[in-house]
């Protein structure tokens, strides 16, 4: 059975259009699947002015006969069953409501990753990674760094002769079952828990040995769908402090006189399949260069 997908029902930014569809995957059958593929039955029966209706149905059905008349008696019944199946699916508009729509999901794994849409970059156990302040950020008393997901890099401010660090879990002190996806229909990028991962985490870790900590600012994007749960948690060696996802800088009083601190989201939660899904970290445009949805400001005493 054909349902709609994201990609359908451009889940999160407006209706995709669409008017007509027909499949070719098959030896035997040449079907219309577009009220199949689309959640807007009357919508898509008002936009359909490529031809007539009934001339397409007759140019169809007479596919379908040249067909039917030329295979064995067994495929002949099996193309007449799936016919009144799908005659009872167009008597009832699909809805999405209440459901949760996956992205592509046909089509060979490579065909997906070729196409962006299982995600381009992942991490499990990388190497840890610390953040130390250069001599340069010792004597300014500043440390600053961001990350774009869209460009997929760190930009340490608080040093402009620091090289900048690509790939997200470049940086990255632990991480479990995350990656980047790409959106490539819809422009879109973020991370995300692998599929079919129920919970994942990952954690940026920071000395500041010799300095403590005056005045702390943070930038951590996120979005959750459904029932998704996103928790992020900023700790030192004897403090915590508990934070949600925002785009605007939040200023974190708790850790002020500490030298050293970890930043980990757990992502989990989410409902069906495409759980996965309703769990994003830095969701950006990929045409979104100057917003850096990760930020990390530090002044020291």
């Amino acid at each position: 059975m054909v349902t709609p997908t994201a990609d359908d029902t451009r889940w999160g930014a407006g209706r995709l259009k669409i008017t007509n569809v027909k499949s070719v995957g098959s030896l035997y059958d040449f079907p219309d699947i577009t009220v199949q593929r689309n959640c807007w039955k009357p919508d898509v029966r008002a936009g359909r002015h490529e031809c007539r209706e009934t001339w397409l149905v007759q140019v169809l059905h007479k596919l379908w006969n040249g067909k039917l008349s030329s295979v064995t008696d067994n495929r002949k019944q099996e193309m007449i069953n799936r016919l009144l199946t799908e005659l009872v699916e167009f008597m009832t508009p699909k809805s999405t409501e209440g459901q949760n729509l996956s992205g592509r999901t046909t089509g060979s794994l490579a065909w997906r990753q070729a196409r962006g849409e299982v995600g381009t970059t992942s991490a499990e156990s990388k190497p840890e990674y610390v953040f130390n302040l250069t001599e340069d950020e010792k004597k300014s008393k500043t440390f600053h760094i961001r990350y774009s997901c869209a460009k997929d890099e760190y930009v340490r401010m608080s040093d402009l002769d620091a090289d900048k660090v690509v790939g997200f879990s470049s940086c990255l002190y632990k991480c479990e079952k995350m990656f980047r996806k790409e959106e490539q229909d819809w422009k879109m990028v973020y991370l995300a828990r692998k599929e079919g991962s129920p919970r994942s985490s990952l954690t940026w870790k920071f000395d500041f040995k010799g300095l403590k900590i005056s005045k702390l600012e943070v930038r951590i994007s996120s979005a959750v769908y459904e029932n998704g749960v996103i928790s992020w948690q900023l700790c030192s060696d004897s403090k915590c402090a508990m934070l949600k996802g925002s785009n605007e800088f939040q200023t974190v009083h708790d850790l002020e006189g500490e030298d050293g601190m970890t930043i980990t989201a757990d992502l989990s939660e989410g409902k069906g399949d495409n759980s996965w899904q309703h769990t994003q970290l830095f969701r950006q445009s990929v045409s979104d260069l100057e917003f850096y949805p990760f930020e990390v400001k530090v002044h020291f005493a």
